[in-house]
């Protein structure tokens, strides 16, 4: 559901409706009754010696607002951790393409064995990449980008080593500058360039509440709809008993959804 049709939901709210909102692959409810409004979540500024479930400061409009990153409050590593994971990982595989390129151009010169797979599902990165899910779809677009020229660079070693057996090593060597030039090139460029894209893969929303007449604004990945449904349908289970900052769950037409108790969710 749009943010800004839920956010018009919200003006005309009543007593029974809440908020389904997304939290590390679980949803979650919270109470409308609270809520002014959901925004894209601004960049925070870092608190001294808070919480680590605090994020920071945030600014919307006139109002300095603290934001709690939701995932470390339920016991969740936080996107911007995975986030970072993910870049270094990234990085990672960058330098070991660079490296399986330098090894082939070396072996070629000093007329060794090339041992390093030719295969592009078989290297760290081609794993991960034949393995990798997202919903997001202008993630997905740009890792369909890395899919060309990394066949090709792994596809160049057999045809590398017969250049060389049928016109010597110079024309061997220069088959693998060329690659160096454009297919590793794009792929550095495209790994370099993973930070953004993983930043807008992992834009988080902000619910900006107000309770006890203080403004604090809450993360979730993504919001889903509103949902009606009565204080006496809230369960008890396992997993809220676990948890106090669930109140339980409901069951709404086969869905489990987890009921957040906002007032233990921000107060510290």
């Amino acid at each position: 559901m749009k943010v800004d049709l839920i956010n018009k939901q919200i003006e005309e709210t009543d007593l029974n409706q809440y908020l389904v909102i997304q939290i590390a692959d679980n949803s979650y409810a919270l109470s409308i009754l609270p809520i002014k409004e959901i925004v894209i979540a601004p960049d925070a500024t870092p608190m001294p010696n808070s919480p680590e479930f605090v994020r920071g400061l945030i600014k919307l409009r006139q109002n300095i607002i603290t934001l709690i990153d939701s995932r470390k409050r339920l016991g969740f590593r936080s996107l911007l951790e995975l986030g970072k994971d993910l870049f270094l990982m990234l990085q990672e595989r960058k330098q070991d393409h660079i490296n399986w390129l330098q090894t082939l151009y070396l072996s070629v010169e000093k007329d060794e064995d090339f041992n390093l797979t030719t295969d592009p599902h078989a290297c760290a990165f081609g794993r991960w990449y034949d393995n990798y899910k997202t919903d997001n779809y202008g993630f997905e677009v740009y890792l369909r980008q890395f899919d060309a020229p990394h066949k090709r660079i792994h596809a160049i070693a057999k045809r590398v080593l017969k250049e060389k057996e049928l016109n010597g090593k110079n024309a061997a060597l220069k088959i693998i500058e060329q690659v160096k030039n454009t297919d590793l090139k794009a792929m550095i460029d495209l790994f370099d360039s993973s930070e953004q894209a993983i930043k807008e893969a992992h834009r988080e929303l902000a619910i900006i509440l107000l309770h006890d007449n203080s403004i604090v604004a809450i993360t979730a990945d993504n919001v889903s709809n509103i949902v009606n449904f009565e204080k006496d349908q809230i369960q008890q289970s396992e997993l809220s008993q676990k948890n106090r900052f669930l109140k339980g769950s409901v069951n709404i037409n086969g869905e489990i959804i987890l009921v957040i108790d906002i007032d233990k969710f921000v107060n510290y």
